[in-house]
């Protein structure tokens, strides 16, 4: 980012497929050209390759610009869906839900650096400015140590996967990754007693149809242990 790194021999990965997007097979390395600013370049090895493992990000917004909460939701929902169904435990997932961790860390990078979002590197959020940006949290905007420990989390979301996409800055990645957590005391979470799932299950109004709805999803989560992103995505 920045800098120029010199490399001998450089690994490129594609995909030919035809009109209907179907994969083309039988293909040897003379039907292939590379080159770089212009100039050809010799392929040494060239082999088909199958069942690659999966490296993807997805980043969810949940700021305000999404609309109505049902859509945060639905597009939780989805995420689970996708992970769930679409990859393996070999392929590698960074899901990131971003609104104010990130909105908050480039305002705090643009003002320490005097650069605007569009213009920062990598190299420029660096495990320094990361820290100062943690205690920032801490000391100024007096967020406890489970926010902060939560906007940490989603930085280091995001350089998982830079470190993928970056190798040339896994230095400065890797200092980042290395932030630790803080411990927080936990509370301790109990099972509901039979009083308290009845007082849940009596306090919808079921003369209404919005009561009929809620007792109906309270019932449900109390019954299977779903989450709330769980929940909004069941379809009746």
């Amino acid at each position: 980012m920045g800098e120029r790194v010199d490399v001998q021999f450089v690994e490129l990965y594609t995909t030919v497929t035809d009109r209907r997007n179907r994969p083309v097979e039988g293909l040897t390395r003379d039907d292939f050209k590379v080159t770089e600013d212009g100039v050809e370049q010799s392929i040494r090895r060239f082999e088909l390759v199958r069942d690659l493992p999966i490296y993807a990000g997805v980043l969810i917004d949940t700021s305000g610009s999404m609309g109505a909460a049902d859509r945060v939701a639905a597009a939780r929902g989805a995420v689970l869906t996708l992970v769930a169904d679409a990859y393996q435990r070999r392929d590698r997932v960074a899901v990131v839900a971003y609104r104010d961790t990130f909105r908050l860390l480039l305002t705090f990078a643009q003002q320490r650096t005097g650069k605007p979002p569009s213009r920062l590197e990598l190299a420029d959020l660096d495990a320094v400015l990361i820290g100062a940006f943690l205690e920032y949290l801490e000391t100024v905007r007096h967020n406890g140590v489970t926010t902060r420990n939560g906007r940490l989390a989603a930085i280091h979301s995001l350089f998982r996967y830079a470190a993928l996409r970056a190798p040339e800055d896994a230095a400065i990645i890797q200092r980042v990754l290395a932030i630790p957590h803080k411990r927080s005391d936990k509370a301790i979470v109990d099972f509901l007693t039979r009083p308290e799932v009845d007082a849940l299950l009596a306090a919808p109004d079921r003369s209404t149809w919005t009561g009929r709805r809620d007792h109906a999803l309270v019932l449900v989560a109390l019954q299977t242990g779903l989450r709330v992103a769980e929940l909004s995505a069941l379809r009746w």
